[in-house]
């Protein structure tokens, strides 16, 4: 048996002849080992403490004390060290109560030459009882990492049965759903996440049984109200074919789907505003070419050296007028801009009404009576002669109303 230091052996004898014969069978086995040996209780705390056996080779009956007692003291110390009972006679019932205390193996005197592969096999049973130990103990930290994990996450996390019963879930569900964690585990998907919930799931099934991993979007009813979820399924196929599972995570993708939704409208509004700007612009440069047009007009006639001079004050009048016509305009566009702009200034005066309708009318008037249409200003009811206001805006609404 391969060892890098000799195997520290621990006897606990109080017959010199069987002592021998034990010390004799262990050096006739090749062993390499350092043996001690006791008699008391006494005895055996001390060197169990100083001596710090590999295994204790125990007669199960002594003057003061036996086996069962020896077997106690190692439990209670809590190291795995193997004890094995050796003793002249020994019944099925006592043997199997020895095992039961925690013995490793019981050997007969007169069968001592077994004693190197009872050593053997009580060693490697401990060497192996303490890789499992350690691989639970592993096995048992990545379960508490995993499952502190899954319970930071901000999304619902299901494993689901073929028969959609769910077989656990993390923390989130008691966040979403108002029920304990141990109360997901065995019930029916319909029953914790709502029939709509289950009825996509089943669609999907088809291509989940094929191992193809599928997403869908839809609602799900929550303590909070119904968020609209994201929800992806993977298969867990198993080790022989088929599908033994499903992992399913869902996403709460509500406030992702209501900035979608403003995005729409903004982007709605931006285009309404882009026709409207469209429709604008057409409408003012067909408003801005009709005075152009005449201005244009009554330009080549005042070069004209055959017309008569109250002709020309005339042309040069209707001019004038579409001059104001057109300014008038070019000041609306840009107050529409400051508008837009968030830059429009008030710039208040005190002033007389009269003029106002004045400036209109003589405005307006020609162009209404080209058009054949009679412009009438009156006054109903008393209005105050002067108000305090901005004219130049009052006279652009005054010209539009009209």
């Amino acid at each position: 048996m391969p060892t890098t230091r000799p195997l520290k052996i621990l006897l606990v004898e109080d017959n010199e002849f069987d002592l021998e014969l034990i010390l004799r069978e262990l050096k006739t086995s090749g062993l390499v080992h350092q043996a001690r040996a006791v008699d008391t209780l006494e005895q055996f705390d001390f060197e169990f403490k100083e001596f710090q056996p590999d295994i204790i080779l125990c007669d199960f009956s002594m003057p003061g004390f036996d086996a069962f007692a020896v077997l106690s003291r190692v439990t209670a110390s809590g190291l795995d060290i193997p004890v094995i009972i050796i003793t002249g006679t020994l019944s099925d019932e006592t043997a199997v109560e020895c095992l039961k205390r925690g013995a490793a193996d019981y050997l007969l005197k007169d069968k001592i030459i077994r004693l190197r592969s009872s050593i053997e096999r009580a060693l490697e049973l401990r060497d192996s009882k303490t890789e499992r130990q350690r691989i639970l103990s592993r096995l048992s930290e990545n379960e508490e990492q995993l499952r502190t994990i899954t319970n930071v996450l901000p999304a619902l996390l299901l494993y689901i049965t073929p028969t959609l019963q769910i077989q656990f879930t993390n923390r989130t569900s008691e966040l979403w759903l108002d029920s304990e964690q141990s109360a997901f585990i065995g019930n029916s998907v319909a029953k914790m996440l709502g029939d709509e919930f289950a009825r996509r799931f089943v669609d999907e099934m088809p291509l989940l049984m094929q191992g193809v991993p599928v997403s869908f979007e839809t609602f799900l009813p929550t303590v909070s109200g119904s968020k609209f979820v994201n929800t992806t399924i993977t298969p867990d196929p198993g080790k022989s074919r088929g599908i033994k599972g499903f992992v399913c995570l869902i996403t709460d993708i509500s406030e992702r789907k209501r900035y979608e939704q403003e995005l729409l409208a903004a982007r709605s509004a931006a285009d309404s505003a882009n026709k409207s700007k469209s429709l604008f612009l057409a409408n003012m440069s067909h408003e801005m070419r009709t005075p152009l047009s005449a201005m244009m007009g009554f330009a080549e006639l005042l070069l004209s050296k055959n017309e008569s001079a109250s002709d020309r004050t005339l042309w040069a009048e209707k001019i004038h007028k579409n001059c104001e016509r057109l300014k008038n305009m070019i000041d609306e566009i840009l107050d529409l801009s400051k508008i837009e702009a968030g830059k429009t200034q008030i710039e208040k005066s005190i002033f007389p009404v009269a003029d106002v309708i004045a400036q209109v009318q003589s405005l307006l008037g020609p162009i209404a009576k080209e058009k054949g249409i009679q412009l009438v200003f009156s006054v109903k009811g008393k209005i105050p002669e002067r108000i305090c206001s901005d004219q130049t805006k009052l006279r652009h609404v005054l010209t539009n109303i009209i």
